[in-house]
């Protein structure tokens, strides 16, 4: 069972103003995790919203406010692809596994802390 426990964790905070315009290509690259190119291995991402708080009349983000895009074959990025109205706090959560030759080797765990001010300025 300890096996399957993520081998790192790191903890990464983001801030940006409230209702960030999203440019005309659809994103806002957030985030970018990166796996061993070992041969192989095999890398699998999974993006999970974990937490989002807000004052009482401000809309709460959803994970659908957020992309998890595969940019090459040990790589992810998280955009940004709504624009999110603050003050407000998101807790996302990228977990990374590896398997080597179809066999779990281990995971990495990436916490994204998401402060967005009630200010667009």
């Amino acid at each position: 069972e300890c096996l399957q426990l993520p081998t790192s964790y790191s903890f990464n905070f983001i801030t940006f103003v409230s209702n960030l315009a999203i440019p005309s290509m659809g994103y806002i690259d957030l985030f970018t995790m990166r796996g061993p190119l070992w041969s192989g291995t095999n890398v699998r991402f999974k993006l999970e919203m974990l937490d989002s708080r807000a004052p009482v009349g401000i809309s709460k983000a959803s994970k659908d406010f957020f992309q998890l895009r595969r940019t090459a074959i040990n790589q992810a990025i998280i955009s940004l692809v709504n624009s999110i109205q603050g003050p407000q706090e998101i807790e996302l959560q990228l977990t990374m596994e590896l398997f080597h030759s179809g066999i779990f080797g281990g995971a990495a765990v990436a916490k994204l802390y998401i402060f967005v001010s009630q200010y667009e300025f």
